[in-house]
Formats: structure tokens, C-alpha cells, sequence
């Protein structure tokens, strides 16, 4: 939004330029012209105020914050992330489960670590997979550090607020690494896209038979949906209604 209103600025600056060139090369200034009359009316105290308004309360508009991690038992029930009890993490920002161990299955090639989560199972939960490199649009993937695009790129930064060069903050998560995690992003044939949790460096130039560590996620929350309280009055109505019907029913 902030690009938006830059840029209508500037096109009013480019009108109010052209109106006066026109105003002299044809010897009628602004005033006199269709031109003018737009400038004239754009640039009343009310909408310049209105303008004012708006720019100031676009670029003094807060940034959105990052939502926490919320926990998930064995079973899918909500708990603190930080629960003893929480086996998953559920990332609201990306829509996302990780698994909240980070070293399930130690360190594998990038071929038994994909053989490994296509065939994992978390009470009843499976469909999971190894993290993509690429950005949410499909694009990518980037190479190199801040590739905050990637869902373990986001949450090393992002989430995590680690910067580049360090891991700081584990977060809610166990046993992260600083070391080297398979992603289930393949670059070619040979080789494929990994993540440096020790530094927040991304890049795919590592043969598959490179042995890494593997962290697993799958789309979607695992909690169980609780019904909203117009869903249970719908319910109830409905059982009620069904109750009656019986009870009407002949013997």
C-alpha cells in the first residue's frame, strides 16, 4: 500500500508538470485548460488534507507480528507450545505442522530421509514430507542467507529471530541443529536443496548421498475443529426436532 500511494504522488507530480508545459508552450496556463481544472480540483484543501491523511497513516501503520507456535499433543489437542506434552508445532503464519524433535532420524542421505517422512505417522496423523526450499508462490528457490521465502527460511528469521551467522533461538523445538537439514526441494539429478541451521544459509549444490538431519512438516493444523456455538445450536435443534418426530410417531 505504501508502494501505492508513492506512486500516485509522483503521477500527480507528472500531471502538474505537464499541465504547465502545456500552460507555456501554448500560451494558456493551467487555469485556462481542462488540465487546470483537474489540477485545480485535485489539489482543493479537502483532498490534499485527505491525501495527507492517508500517506501518514500508511507508512505509520504497524507491521503485522508474527503469531506464536501453538502446541499439539500426540492426539492433536491444543496445548502451549513449550507443553512437555506437545509432540507437533503448529505454525499459523505458514499454515503449517512441524515436528517439534529435530533429530528423530538422525543424520540420513537426502534419499533415506525422504523414504523416512513419506512413511512417518504421528499417532494419526501422516502426509508429511521434508520442508521446501521454495516460496510460498512456487518460486525459487533463492540461494544464500535472509531466504525468509522458504518455510524453514521463515522460520529460522522470522519465527525464530535468528540473524545471519548464528543459531540464537531454538524456539519451542527440540534438538535443532546447527548443522545441515535436507529439504525436499531436488535440484538436479545428483543433488538437492539443503538448509544450514548453524548460519541461516540455504543453497542446493550438495549430492544426495551427503548424510544431514531432517525435520518433518505437513500442511494444515492436526487439532481437531471445535464447533462453533451456532454449530451446536444447530445441532440441538436438530436433535430436538428429531426427538418430537418420534414422538409423535403412532404406537
Amino acid at each position: 500500500m505504501q508502494t501505492a500511494v508513492t506512486e500516485a504522488l509522483v503521477s500527480i507530480q507528472v500531471l502538474a508538470r505537464l499541465v504547465s508545459r502545456f500552460g507555456r508552450v501554448s500560451g494558456r496556463w493551467p487555469d485556462q485548460t481542462l488540465g487546470g481544472e483537474i489540477m485545480q480540483s485535485m489539489f482543493k484543501p479537502r483532498y490534499v488534507a485527505a491525501l495527507v491523511a492517508l500517506t501518514a497513516g500508511v507508512w505509520a501503520a504497524p507491521v503485522m507480528a508474527v503469531a506464536p507456535m501453538e502446541g499439539r499433543t500426540i492426539t492433536g489437542n491444543r496445548v502451549d507450545a513449550s507443553d512437555p506434552s506437545a509432540v507437533m508445532e503448529y505454525d499459523p503464519n505458514q499454515n503449517i505442522t512441524w515436528l517439534r524433535d529435530w533429530n528423530v532420524n538422525g543424520e540420513k542421505t537426502w534419499e533415506q530421509q525422504l523414504a523416512w517422512v513419506s512413511n512417518l505417522q504421528i499417532g494419526a496423523f501422516a502426509n508429511w514430507s521434508l520442508p521446501t526450499s521454495r516460496n510460498p508462490d512456487g518460486s525459487g528457490p533463492c540461494e544464500g542467507a535472509d531466504c525468509t521465502g522458504s518455510q524453514m527460511g521463515y522460520m529460522w528469521y522470522e519465527f525464530l529471530g535468528n540473524t545471519e551467522g548464528a543459531l540464537t533461538n531454538a524456539g519451542p523445538f527440540q534438538n535443532l541443529q546447527p548443522d545441515f537439514y535436507w529439504t525436499g526441494t531436488e535440484r538436479d539429478a545428483s543433488s538437492a536443496w539443503y538448509f544450514f541451521a548453524g548460519n541461516g544459509h540455504q543453497h542446493g549444490h550438495i549430492p544426495k548421498d551427503f548424510l544431514m538431519y531432517a525435520v518433518a512438516v505437513r500442511p494444515g493444523d492436526v487439532a481437531a475443529a471445535v464447533p462453533e456455538p451456532q454449530t451446536w445450536a444447530m445441532l440441538l435443534l436438530g436433535l430436538g426436532a428429531v426427538t418430537v418426530a418420534l414422538r409423535r410417531r403412532p404406537g
